[in-house]
């Protein structure tokens, strides 16, 4: 059987933003059986909805060395690259002796830079999705809602849950938790809703004590999702109305997941970055420096974030409930 291998590099929304790329390849090289070399976290979805067909962690040692020297490479890493047929490397940007390790062994080899140019305002996933054109791979296929597998975490029949994840794997990419807790009191005032509050490791402690100090001196019914796999947030995901976070992995999960998403977004650029989806509202503030970029390292309060009212995530989170009601 002839195989690709497909070497991504990138975190866990830079990697479900290459969702669209990776489908298209699936779709336009019937035949080749695909071998995915990424973060193995969100494994299961991703081989649930054959976008690959068997996945390794590039943080295996096998591929340490990959990086760092062009000769030399182990026999078991030798074999492994000569048994593909072709390779397309998905990275921010190129690396001399990855590139040359990997067109050693695989000659037909296409990088796919991951990230627009500088000063090129363009949707990461329509960049990639272009540059796969060029290399002559079919892109018009638009890729489906995905599915994710159903399980029995939670149960509460007759309620409409609203999933928030307040954290991100930038903390300057983060709205005020406080903003948060107001807006679910306000979504709360209005009609009775269940929340789930996703909390993983970069959240920390204290947002966890927080988070439940709110709920147990308050009048929500809500539950604490803390850190649960990508596949059991992915099945709490489906069974929501409606998914409001930052700029972040869990924000982009939920969007190709089909759920309605209200995406908040401050120092980050959402025309290039923001999450893909039929049903996905992007709310900012527009305080006049944001999108900054990179240079929000440089912000001492992030302003386009704290400026951000809860008014308006409101007006967007009831305006995707109407819709899901109707």
């Amino acid at each position: 059987m002839r195989k690709i291998l497909i070497w991504h590099h990138g975190a866990l929304g830079d990697l479900i933003l290459s969702f669209a790329a990776l489908y298209a390849l699936k779709r336009s090289a019937a035949g080749y059986y695909l071998h995915l070399v990424s973060r193995t976290d969100i494994a299961d979805i991703i081989l649930e909805n054959e976008l690959a067909d068997e996945i390794s962690s590039n943080e295996s040692g096998l591929f340490a060395c990959l990086f760092y020297t062009a000769k030399d490479l182990p026999d078991a890493l030798k074999a492994f690259l000569k048994g593909f047929d072709k390779a397309f490397i998905f990275m921010k940007r190129a690396d001399s002796v990855f590139e040359e390790n990997i067109r050693g062994h695989i000659p037909e080899s296409y990088f796919v830079r991951t990230v627009p140019h500088d000063g090129s305002i363009m949707s990461v996933s329509l960049f990639q999705l272009e540059q796969l054109g060029l290399a002559g791979m079919p892109t018009d296929s638009e890729m489906p809602v995905l599915e994710a597998r159903r399980n029995s975490l939670l149960v509460c029949p007759g309620q409409t849950v609203i999933a928030i994840h307040p954290g991100s794997g930038g903390k300057r990419k983060c709205w005020p938790i406080s903003n948060y807790f107001a807006l679910i009191n306000l979504l709360n005032s209005h009609m009775r809703y269940y929340f789930l509050i996703i909390l993983g490791p970069a959240e920390g402690h204290e947002m966890y004590e927080r988070t439940r100090g709110f709920i147990s001196g308050g009048d929500v019914e809500a539950e604490i999702v803390k850190e649960a796999t990508l596949a059991d947030i992915a099945s709490l995901l489906k069974m929501s109305s409606l998914y409001i976070g930052n700029d972040s992995g869990i924000t982009h999960l939920a969007s190709i997941l089909g759920v309605p998403t209200v995406a908040l977004f401050g120092p980050t650029n959402h025309e290039i970055w923001g999450p893909a989806g039929r049903h996905v509202r992007v709310v900012r503030s527009g305080y006049p420096c944001s999108a900054c970029g990179e240079q929000m390292e440089k912000c001492a309060d992030i302003r386009c974030l704290g400026s951000l009212g809860v008014e308006k995530v409101l007006d967007a989170a009831e305006e995707l409930l109407r819709v899901g009601r109707l």
